[in-house]
């Protein structure tokens, strides 16, 4: 062990020295190598080269030796996990795993809620659409005050003149029967009441049609 020592420190010594130390180290710590490490070491001297650019095919700097033998020391060297620990990491995983699938049925949920609120919104909506067509498609209700104002508008055009066509209407009446026009104008009066269930009819009045 104390002979692997030392020819690490030689070694590292010899990184610092002139070419002629560092080449006697070499030279020294090769010769109490074994056989089974000599060809570690002329692998070892073939691989740590720099494989490209200005500094192809020379060894790696002792920077970057370093930082690889580190990099191995830690990888090869590191404390393994306790069984206790992996149980404890396993059981945290667990948890956080049940926490996430929570998080995941919530969201689920919410979003069943959402698509159920959209297909009663889409209903109520095709329903609202459908009960436009319905009411744009059939006529609207007559109730008896439209009819009333439908059939006064036929008759005059405004409180003191009557319309040409309730003239024209008389007229032709009168002349079926070769009745009077006060007469025509009666019975068409009666028609009328009896279309508006109106009998106090006074915008109606015989005496101003025949003026």
């Amino acid at each position: 062990m104390s002979n692997t020592n030392n020819q690490k420190l030689d070694v590292s010594n010899a990184a610092n020295s002139n070419p002629s130390t560092a080449y006697n180290t070499i030279v020294n710590t090769l010769k109490d190598i074994s056989e089974m490490d000599l060809k570690s070491v002329s692998h070892l001297l073939c691989t740590i080269r720099y494989p490209h650019r200005k500094n192809e095919d020379h060894i790696i700097s002792p920077y970057l030796q370093k930082k690889a033998f580190q990099y191995i020391s830690d990888s090869l060297y590191k404390p393994g996990k306790s069984l206790e620990l992996l149980n404890n990491q396993n059981k945290q995983l667990k948890k956080d795993n049940k926490k996430l699938q929570q998080s995941k049925d919530c969201i689920t949920h919410k979003v069943w809620q959402l698509n159920g609120s959209i297909v009663q919104f889409k209903h109520k909506h095709h329903h609202h659409i459908s009960r436009i067509y319905a009411v744009a498609k059939c006529p609207p209700e007559l109730k008896d005050n439209d009819l009333k104002a439908i059939i006064r508008n036929l008759i005059k055009q405004n409180k003191k003149e009557y319309n040409s066509d309730f003239i024209k209407l008389i007229i032709q009446v009168s002349q079926i029967g070769q009745i009077s026009f006060n007469t025509a104008a009666e019975s068409i009066k009666i028609i009328f009441n009896f279309l508006t269930g109106d009998e106090t009819q006074f915008w109606l009045c015989i005496n101003t049609i025949s003026h």
